[in-house]
């Protein structure tokens, strides 16, 4: 039986979601600094790209598991933690260190109070409750959806272990049942109940929790994996266009306008809009794994190179912002083009360099624990 794995079309999915984040956050920047920008179209693009982000990990991981089962007839749950502590934890602390040490030592400006607190949460891989609690530079900020993914690994295994036998349909529930839960949280939170603060703090971390993205992804990955009729209909070339239009067409009229119109609660956008872009996201994903045009695009040796470094692109960016905009006003080019092309080709040579001289190190050592060999691994 072949034990490499590899799916087409998802780096170059990966590159365009650190490019919705980037260029979300450079027009952040150029607003934060009075100076001529877009962020007010596509602010929520950065959630987009973050949303994209959790669909795709859910598929991955799900359809690695699958296969590893396949292969093995079970799963090893050391072996998964191994190979994530292995993907994400070198670099996400380097960038910890980067901005809650370094970067606060040469440049007061971005100093963060409460930092022994906020530096046991990141440590634990709880920022995304640092996020809600504390004010945190941009550098570091970025991170909360690095210790969403870490949470969910931390859960999935088990979780796919104990169903496997019936894992669509406990998929299914996990999934209502969380936005269910997001929805009852987001409820009492608005209430004038005693232990409302607390309810606010858990709705704005179930927030930024999206777990719902990653189960829509391990739906999709199931449903790929095993073949089943369903996911014939997603295969179909005008299915994939209803749902890129939709995408795009929700991020310039966002869920809470049309809720808005239609004088619903606006809870129902703030607890659903991530689960709906991630079901067509997840549309697009199924797709794109297909022997069409779209998979031949996305598998461009350039996309394909760039959503490779993808995970560099996304956790470096912010910290060549926060230098950039730390230089003297007189010193940074106003011009858009000038700001564009200096950040993301730093942001390129930086996680090219990254992946090359350290990433690389510690992917290698995945092997070891690996059943399935998946990525450029198997690519090669």
């Amino acid at each position: 039986m072949n034990n490499n794995l590899y799916i087409p079309g998802l780096n170059g999915i990966r590159f365009f979601a650190a490019f919705f984040v980037i260029v979300s956050h450079i027009e952040h920047f150029r607003e934060m600094h009075n100076l001529p920008h877009i962020h007010n179209y596509i602010g929520s693009f950065a959630e987009l790209g973050v949303e994209i982000f959790f669909t795709l990990s859910g598929f991955l991981i799900t359809f690695l598991l699958l296969k590893e089962h396949e292969t093995s007839r079970t799963i090893s749950i050391r072996n998964f933690y191994i190979r994530r502590i292995l993907r994400i934890w070198p670099l996400y602390f380097i960038v910890f260190i980067l901005g809650i040490l370094i970067i606060p030592y040469f440049f007061s400006q971005y100093s963060v109070e409460h930092s022994f607190s906020i530096s046991i949460l990141f440590i634990f891989f709880l920022p995304q409750l640092a996020k809600v609690l504390f004010t945190l530079n941009y550098a570091i900020a970025v991170l909360w959806s690095i210790g969403v993914e870490e949470n969910f690994y931390i859960l999935f295994p088990w979780f796919f272990k104990k169903t496997r036998t019936q894992l669509l349909q406990a998929l299914i529930y996990a999934c209502v049942g969380f936005l269910l839960l997001k929805f009852g949280i987001s409820y009492l939170a608005f209430q004038n109940i005693p232990f409302q603060h607390f309810f606010n703090i858990g709705f704005q971390f179930l927030l930024h929790l999206k777990f719902e993205c990653m189960l829509v992804g391990a739906i999709g990955a199931f449903l790929a994996f095993s073949n089943n009729g369903i996911i014939l209909f997603f295969h179909k070339t005008h299915i994939f266009f209803v749902a890129l239009v939709v995408v795009i067409f929700l991020q310039f009229f966002p869920v809470h306008d049309i809720t808005n119109s239609i004088h619903l609660d606006p809870i129902f956008a703030t607890v659903f809009t991530p689960f709906i872009h991630s079901l067509f996201t997840s549309i697009i994903i199924v797709y794109a794994t297909q022997e069409n045009k779209i998979k031949i695009f996305l598998e461009h040796r350039i996309l394909y190179y760039l959503g490779k470094i993808s995970y560099g692109l996304y956790v470096f960016h912010p910290v060549l912002l926060l230098l950039l905009y730390s230089l003297p006003s007189h010193s940074i080019s106003n011009n858009w083009i000038v700001q564009y092309i200096g950040i993301i080709g730093a942001t390129i040579l930086i996680s090219t360099f990254s992946y090359n001289y350290f990433e690389k190190w510690f992917l290698k050592r995945k092997t070891a624990f690996s059943v399935i060999l998946s990525g450029d691994s198997a690519r090669k």
